[in-house]
Formats: C-alpha cells, sequence, structure tokens
C-alpha cells in the first residue's frame, strides 16, 4: 500500500501553497515574489498520492498509483476520510481511478455564470457578485452535497454576517453594524435554486445533477422579506439637495424626479430617445425587458432641450483619438464635462456627497423615484396609471404607495349621505299593519292567525 504520511493517514501528504496577496493567484516560486519585497499568503493543503500492487491476468505482480490534489481550503478531517475511502476502495477491489471525478459546487457555478453570460446577459454581473458570496459561504463539494440542510446552514449564517456597505459611513458610539437583509440572501438561495434546476436538464456542459436532488433544493423556502422601502423627499429636501449637486448631475436628478425613471435609464438615454415634438420619451432598455413611453410635461421639456444642447456642446469639444468613447458621448444625452456618458457609479456617489453636503439623513438616488410615484398618488392618479407610468410588471409594487391615500379616503367619504330617518306618518303605518288596524301583541296573537 502506500507509504506512510505526516498525516497518519497512508498515502496523505500535507503541502503548503504560496498565493499572491493582492491577485489571489497561485504562485510557485515564493522567494521570487520575496525578492520584489512582497510577502506570499500561504495556505495548508492536501494531497494524495498512493501506490500499490495487483495481479495481473498473467499472474505477476502489476503497480499501480494514484495521485490527487484536493481543492485549496479543505480540512484535515475532511481530508482524512476521503483518503480513507480509497484505501477501502483498493482493499475491495472496486477503486477505478479513471472514473470522472463528481462535479464540485464552485465548477458548477462557473459553469453556470457562463450560461448566464449568454442567456441572462442583463444581470449575468449581478449573478457573479452572488456567486462570489456563495463560493465564500459554501464548501466546494461535491454538487451532490448541495441539500436542504446545507442550504438551511447558510442561511443561518448569512444573517448573521455585517453588511458589506458600498459607501462607507462611520457607525456612531455604541451602534453596531447592519446585518445582511433578508432579501439578499433569498437572492443568493434563488441562485441556487435555479442552478440546481438547469443542472437537472443537463444544459451545463459536465454538470448533472438528480432530478430528486434538484426537486429538495428548489423546494427550500425563502426568508420572509420586511415590505419595500418608501422614502419619499420633501420640498425643502429636494431644495437643499438640489443646492449641493453640480450642473451635470443636478439635470439627471431633476429628470428622475420628473419622469420617475430608474438610475440606469435616466443614465443610458440616448438623444435620439427623446422626441420633445410629441413629447414623449421612448426606453427601449429597462429593467422588465418592455418598452416603455414616458410623457414629457412643460417643465420638462426645456431642461431637457437644455442636457442636449450641452452634451453637444462637450461632446464637440471633446478629441482624444479614442473613436469609441467620443460616438457614445455624441449619442448620450447627459455627459460629464469632459464628454463622456456618466456611469452609474458616478451617479451614485455624486449624489451621496450631495445628500451628506445637504445633511439630508437616509436617502439614495432610488428614493427620487419614489418621490415622484408619491406625488402622482397625492394627486389623486390611480395605481394602475402609476404602474404603467412607473414601469412597474405587477400593480401590487406599485400598491407600496397606498400609504398616502388617507386624504383620498376622507375626501371620499366627506359628503357620504346616511340613512334615512323614517318620518312620523311612516312610522304609524308600520305599527298599524297591511289591514290599518293596529297589530295584536300576547297570547292571542297566535290564535287570532289561525
Amino acid at each position: 500500500m502506500g507509504r506512510p504520511g505526516k498525516s497518519g493517514v497512508r498515502g496523505l501528504f500535507r503541502r503548503v501553497r504560496y498565493f499572491h496577496p493582492t491577485t489571489g493567484e497561485r504562485i510557485s516560486d515564493a522567494k521570487a515574489l520575496r525578492a520584489t519585497r512582497v510577502r506570499p499568503v500561504e495556505a495548508e493543503a492536501w494531497e494524495i498520492d498512493l501506490r500499490w500492487r495487483v495481479i495481473g491476468a498473467d499472474g505477476w505482480m502489476v503497480p499501480r498509483r494514484y495521485s490527487e490534489q484536493l481543492p485549496d481550503g479543505i480540512k484535515a478531517a475532511a481530508a482524512r476520510a476521503h483518503t480513507l475511502t480509497i484505501l477501502n476502495a483498493i482493499k475491495e477491489g472496486t477503486f477505478a481511478p479513471d472514473a470522472p471525478a463528481p462535479v464540485r459546487l464552485h465548477a458548477a457555478l462557473d459553469e453556470y455564470l457562463r450560461w448566464a453570460e449568454t442567456n441572462r446577459p442583463k444581470t449575468h454581473s449581478d449573478r457573479v457578485s452572488i456567486a462570489r458570496r456563495l463560493k465564500a459561504g459554501l464548501a466546494d463539494g461535491p454538487l451532490d452535497d448541495l441539500t436542504p440542510r446545507a442550504i438551511e446552514r447558510y442561511k443561518h449564517s448569512r444573517l448573521k454576517q455585517a453588511k458589506q456597505r458600498r459607501v462607507a459611513r462611520e457607525l456612531a458610539p455604541g451602534e453596531l453594524p447592519p446585518t445582511v437583509a433578508p432579501a439578499t440572501v433569498n437572492r443568493e438561495i434563488a441562485m441556487l435554486k435555479h442552478l440546481a434546476s438547469i443542472a437537472a436538464t443537463g444544459a451545463l456542459p459536465g454538470v448533472t445533477l438528480d432530478a430528486a436532488r434538484a426537486d429538495a433544493v428548489r423546494r427550500v423556502k425563502l426568508l420572509r422579506e420586511p415590505p419595500g422601502r418608501v422614502r419619499s423627499l420633501s420640498p425643502d429636501e429636494e431644495a437643499r439637495i438640489l443646492a449641493t449637486l453640480p450642473s451635470g448631475l443636478r439635470t439627471i436628478v431633476e429628470v428622475a424626479d420628473l419622469t420617475g425613471m430608474r438610475r440606469a435609464e435616466v443614465a443610458r438615454l440616448r438623444r435620439e430617445q427623446v422626441d420633445l415634438r410629441n413629447r414623449e420619451i421612448l426606453l427601449t432598455q429597462t429593467k422588465t425587458n418592455r418598452v416603455r413611453c414616458v410623457p414629457i410635461s412643460d417643465v420638462l421639456a426645456p431642461i431637457l432641450q437644455t442636457a442636449a444642447d450641452a452634451a453637444e456642446e462637450r461632446a464637440a469639444a471633446r478629441s482624444d483619438g479614442d473613436e469609441a468613447r467620443e460616438a457614445s458621448g455624441r449619442e448620450s444625452l447627459f455627459v460629464s464635462r469632459r464628454g463622456l456618458p456618466y456611469t452609474l457609479d458616478a451617479i451614485t456617489r455624486g449624489f451621496h456627497r450631495a445628500v451628506v453636503k445637504a445633511a439630508v439623513p437616509d436617502v439614495t438616488f432610488h428614493d427620487v423615484r419614489h418621490s415622484h410615484a408619491t406625488k402622482l398618488r397625492r394627486r389623486g392618479v390611480g395605481l394602475d396609471v402609476i404602474a404603467k407610468l412607473l414601469g412597474h410588471s405587477q400593480i401590487a409594487t406599485s400598491a407600496r404607495y397606498a400609504h398616502v391615500e388617507a386624504d383620498l379616503l376622507r375626501a371620499a367619504v366627506a359628503d357620504l349621505p346616511g340613512m334615512k330617518q323614517p318620518t312620523a306618518e311612516a312610522a304609524t303605518a308600520q305599527a298599524a299593519g297591511p289591514t290599518g288596524r293596529p297589530k295584536r301583541r300576547g297570547r292571542n296573537a297566535g290564535a287570532q292567525r289561525r
């Protein structure tokens, strides 16, 4: 059998692997990296090297050898258990080293991302972020080990983790960092369910999953999410934020407030989509993948015209030899001072700086969209019209703005008439009965009916 190793199990050896501290890539020459004054990151790894002999067909002993490098991060106990399983299979004569190795979870996630890049291109970047979190929270075991129990443990651990905020904020004394929201965990579990469904159909190359196991994963329940956030801005807060915004971002915020468009819809708006003659904006790239027509009001029309003129001047003045970027600047409606289109991160950072400077608490760029819908509802616009204007695929999403209906409900019942009181003649006629004589009451009333 295999030679003894330092791990206490025959054929199992402990190795030390080195990784670059910044890129995370595995390196083979740690001394060369130290020569550049960069200290590599050491990680424990396990390697299996088994040698044995079997009796061949001619009666002679034939040497056999099996080597395997276990995945990074695997625990010592798991490495020993895996090696003992192989040793027992060798003793029983059932070990087949040429059999394909079971597909592991991390490799399945990589294949799923390649599938999503082709079939779900709009959400591919979000799925990449979710896959990164799933790899950090779930062990890289065989895909068949993805059981409902493992997913429940993942849900429990994720809810206790601190939330990584995109915008750094100092915590107040005694304030605890916010934890991961149930909605975030649900998006991750939903992606695992989708992975199981796609793997069960055989659409992922080299990734297969039993139908019964895939069905068990799909039956995992999601967490109960709180109601959607609704934060509308008061007129004073709007004025304070607009006063601290630079001219380019101020125009973007004003357009979002007057149209209710999403951040990505405003940032990607092209000049050809704005029809000032017919007073409408045609959106072709939306979140729900539906074409939406946004009307242009009398207040919005001059703002869009000014933005188009400024974008044309800045794009014409810009010339750095990059034809692709210059063409993008000429097509975009909102461009920076350098003649380049605004990115989503630039809009988010600029808006956050203005909010902090204006001292308006708990406000994001998406709250401008909520403010637009709240204004519409307070003016008596129906939820079905709000859903069509904002591009909601379900009217239940627009129902979150029903909290502003108090004034509408009071106005609806203000002039509602009550029940009329009977007159004296009607009361006397009812007491007399149909014959005009007073009704007899008492013990003999029944005898009279007989």
